[in-house]
């Protein structure tokens, strides 16, 4: 007995969990799903677990030694070596009791070492320039899930049997950060909640609002005054339909029911009864884009952009709570006429929603983090100065300097919480960033956020993706938003970001010569990261769109050059942005790099 006990000490672990992923069933259960075939080093081994695995999934049971040794024969992918290695192992199996507590403390913790053995080695691998898909950026988050390695026991919720934890999760108070704005407070059932990510869009119109559109399916345009709820049947239909705007007839790209709001009403002149909104609707006045909520607060009168020129109106609430639908345009000013008046399309004042509720949180008394990739910290700070001080933002500047501090010690005495702005170059900033962010506050400001802004998420990056890499803007984006997913769980703190909609590839051949740093490029080797040569300067690119087929047109300059395009793709001319569906003419002259 005493050298058999003397085996038993010496047997490697590796040998220990299959031999009793074999012959203790309840173990083998527990453990398989959290087992990775990598972590075996020897080819042996993984082809035991491998078969143990299989046999299990297909036939329900626990395979036995004759069976196993019969699987590992069948296969074609093994040398006489390899098989002759398996067979010795099987061999050496030998019905030893274990306790069950200690073997799966010792399974764990061994698949724990071999996963952060094995994520060390890939670090290695990155960092020596190794891996054509996953840049340096990735070795934080590929550590970090090593280290999380657990057996997590929890396999679901039985109905019947675990009623009594799901009573308590009803009646268990959740933590949640408060809107400021009533009906969002009651859709989200008091807030938004920790560890989640919240994705904002603004609001817009009655159904029944008039709009003034041409549609089409083939050839000619048919025009229209029309509802806007309409729009959608046409869409469904397959019509091509364009809104009338301040910027004349603009495409259509899709339609938003968006539900029940509290209502708000423009009048003009004090009568008629013009729009139907909801407390985030943007209309143009003469003081800039302004919410219904805002104007109905701050402003008794106001002048509002209508199609005969500016005219004088009010916003009142009326208590009651409304159907709200928007539609989506594709132009740079994001606008059409709603009854005859300049409201913004849907998905934009993202960043007017995100500071006004990052301002109505720090009057909570919470720390507030916001993250902005798209302005700089100053302009941040102006928006929330004009929420928080009761200022119209293009007043703030000549606030004299006394009122200025005045208003902002009296703002200080009101909370215990502390707003921290963050500003990133676009696209150069990802999860990885903002958790090291997080640490750093911690260490040196004591800084703990109770919720985080991040303006935006399309012009995140990636910690997944390589900068360079060709990958689709759907896969992109995805990834962004499940890393900042990930975040909010990690920090265990609500983020709050907005998306883009509303900017999609407008279509140049592939063949098109784009300039940058290192010279002329085929548009089909422009990869995200990449710097092109726009009239603002060099700028990254932040996506590349899938690629598609779509009727095409050649434009012919003056000089020769020749232009191949999609109808969309927009041409900045004399008369604005345009493009040949718009009414892209011959004669009209183009901006070019000289």
């Amino acid at each position: 007995m005493l050298p058999r006990k003397k085996n038993s000490l010496m047997e490697r672990i590796e040998t220990t969990i299959l031999r009793n992923l074999i012959c203790n069933e309840n173990y083998s259960r527990k453990v398989i799903p959290f087992i990775e075939p990598t972590y075996f080093e020897q080819r042996g081994e993984k082809v035991i677990f491998e078969e143990i695995t299989q046999f299990i999934v297909k036939y329900g049971s626990a395979i036995t030694i004759e069976a196993l040794n019969i699987e590992v024969e069948n296969r074609t992918d093994l040398n006489e070596s390899e098989i002759k290695e398996t067979r010795d192992i099987c061999n050496s199996f030998t019905d030893l009791p274990v306790d069950n507590e200690w073997l799966l403390d010792t399974t764990e913790k061994w698949c724990r070492d071999r996963a952060i053995y094995l994520a060390l080695m890939e670090s290695i691998h990155i960092a020596d320039g190794n891996d054509e898909k996953k840049s340096r950026d990735a070795i934080p988050s590929i550590l970090s899930d090593a280290l999380a390695v657990s057996f997590d026991n929890n396999i679901g919720h039985d109905y019947l049997e675990n009623y009594q934890e799901r009573y308590e999760y009803y009646h268990r108070k959740e933590e949640k950060v408060s809107f400021d704005l009533e009906y969002l407070n009651k859709i989200t059932s008091g807030g938004i909640s920790n560890k989640t990510l919240t994705i904002a869009l603004a609001g817009c119109v009655h159904p029944e609002t008039k709009v003034k559109i041409r549609f089409r399916k083939i050839s000619w345009w048919i025009e229209k005054e029309t509802t806007i709820a309409e729009i959608k049947t046409l869409l469904d239909n397959g019509y091509e339909i364009e809104v009338d705007s301040p910027d004349g007839y603009v495409p259509v790209n899709f339609f938003i029911n968006k539900g029940m709001y509290d209502e708000y009403v423009l009048r003009i002149n004090g009568i008629d009864e013009l729009i139907r909104c909801n407390a985030d609707h943007l209309f143009q006045t003469s003081l800039g884009w302004m919410s219904a909520s805002h104007l109905y607060k701050k402003y008794k009168i106001m002048h509002f952009l209508t199609e005969s020129g500016y005219k004088l109106g009010s916003v009142s609430k009326t208590g009651n709570q409304i159907p709200i639908v928007d539609i989506n345009v594709n132009h740079p000013n994001h606008r059409y006429y709603t009854n005859g008046v300049s409201s913004h399309n849907t998905g934009v004042g993202k960043s007017l929603f995100m500071c006004h509720v990052a301002s109505s949180v720090l009057l909570q008394g919470k720390n507030v983090l916001y993250i902005t990739m798209e302005m700089a910290e100053e302009k941040i700070a102006e928006r929330i100065d004009a929420n928080l001080l009761d200022v119209a933002i293009q007043n703030i500047v000549d606030l004299p300097k006394s009122t200025f501090e005045n208003k902002v010690t009296k703002l200080a005495a009101k909370t215990q919480g502390t707003l921290i702005i963050k500003e990133y170059p676009t696209a150069s900033a990802h999860s990885g960033h903002f958790k090291a962010l997080l640490s750093e506050l911690a260490l040196k400001k004591s800084f703990r956020p109770d919720i985080i802004f991040i303006d935006y998420l399309n012009i995140c990056a990636s910690s997944r993706y390589k900068s360079g890499m060709s990958v689709n803007s759907y896969s992109y984006i995805k990834s962004i938003a499940e890393e900042l997913r990930g975040l909010a769980g990690e920090a265990e703190v609500p983020i709050v970001s907005a998306t883009q909609t509303t900017r999609s590839g407008y279509c140049l051949d592939l063949k098109t010569q784009v300039q940058t740093p290192q010279g002329m490029k085929e548009l089909s080797n422009i990869q995200v990261g990449d710097l092109v040569l726009s009239n603002t300067g060099y700028n990254q690119v932040l996506n590349v769109f899938p690629k598609s087929k779509k009727k095409s047109y050649k434009i012919t300059l003056e000089d020769g050059k020749e232009i191949i395009c999609s109808e969309e793709h927009l041409f900045p001319t004399q008369n604005g942005e345009v493009n040949i569906k718009g009414g892209l003419k011959e004669g009209m002259c183009l901006y070019v790099k000289e």
